[in-house]
């Protein structure tokens, strides 16, 4: 028998359940548990590629789970050491975004088992790969115009290759029969209900403090990509400063996180750490577009500001 041996680490570690997990994913033994502030996992199985595989699988899912891929403290394939520094760059999530309040699922049997990995087949591979570059240590110096062009495109990449999308598709075709495809403003309009139902839920005043509407911000998403991409004339509400670009990249990857984690995988999910990267949002968007942090909403600024 083969067997790997993993030990990682993120921030929310330290708070997440101590529960063991424990299951059987297509002969693959999988042992899972938090010691501290490290996760211990353990796949044990006759194929050493199977295995490496099905571990890639599970990162993937804590990667969208936690926003960020934990950091790799030890990684053993039957006992030898694996060289990280051959490993892609996508893998090393920049420390932006490896906040413990960027959790949206905890790790628990009901979220990591073998029906989530199964479901994590009907989740666009190349896309978990772009997404992941870009939020990557790697992309962090790369030009903010070309990353937010690059995370305008994801969208499609999650998105199409769903259910959801031609279901989409179905009811446009009932009301415009001669309709080819949907737009990307509908693909983008789409995605994005799941962070609007929470936007509205928690009064996150987001789009409020922007001075525009769900249906401007999804116009704004599109604008931009069209213009990046396509160089299209219509530029009104395209985004144009870096700053923006920057906060922009950050919602639309939390937008198809929740998008992914709440409708595709049908995890269950932590609402109060929803809540409060939102508001965590709702704080750094205000500072940087209105220059106020007297309308604070996370606890993670009122205890900076104390």
């Amino acid at each position: 028998m083969n067997n790997i041996n993993v030990v990682l680490f993120h921030k929310s570690f330290a708070y997440q359940c101590k529960d063991p997990i424990d299951f059987i994913y297509k002969n693959t033994i999988v042992k899972m548990c938090i010691i501290d502030d490290r996760l211990n996992i353990v796949l044990i199985g006759k194929n050493e590629s199977t295995l490496k595989n099905q571990f890639y699988k599970i990162y993937d899912l804590l990667f969208l789970m936690l926003g960020a891929y934990p950091r790799v403290i030890s990684l053993h394939y039957n006992e030898s050491e694996e060289d990280m520094n051959k490993w892609a760059r996508k893998y090393f999530t920049s420390n932006h975004f490896a906040h413990a309040e960027a959790i949206i699922c905890d790790i628990t049997s009901a979220n990591i088992n073998s029906k989530s990995l199964d479901d994590m087949d009907n989740v666009n591979k190349r896309s978990i790969s772009s997404i992941a570059y870009i939020v990557s240590e790697y992309y962090e110096h790369v030009v903010v115009d070309h990353r937010i062009e690059l995370a305008s495109h994801t969208i499609d990449g999650f998105f199409m290759h769903t259910k959801f999308y031609k279901i989409l598709l179905k009811e446009k075709r009932s009301k415009f029969p001669k309709c080819k495809d949907t737009t990307f403003f509908e693909n983008v309009e789409r995605l994005f209900k799941i962070f609007f139902k929470y936007h509205q839920k928690y009064d996150c005043e987001i789009l409020e403090h922007l001075e525009i509407n769900e249906k401007d911000f999804c116009n704004i998403i599109a604008e931009t990509r069209n213009d990046f991409s396509h160089i299209l004339e219509n530029k009104s509400k395209r985004l144009v400063f870096g700053k923006d670009m920057l906060y922009f990249i950050y919602l639309i990857f939390y937008a198809e996180r929740l998008f992914i984690l709440i409708e595709i995988l049908e995890l269950e999910i932590n609402e109060n750490m929803i809540q409060e990267y939102l508001y965590i949002m709702h704080d750094w968007i205000d500072k940087i577009v209105n220059n106020r942090d007297d309308r604070i909403k996370s606890n993670y600024y009122i205890k900076s500001k104390s």
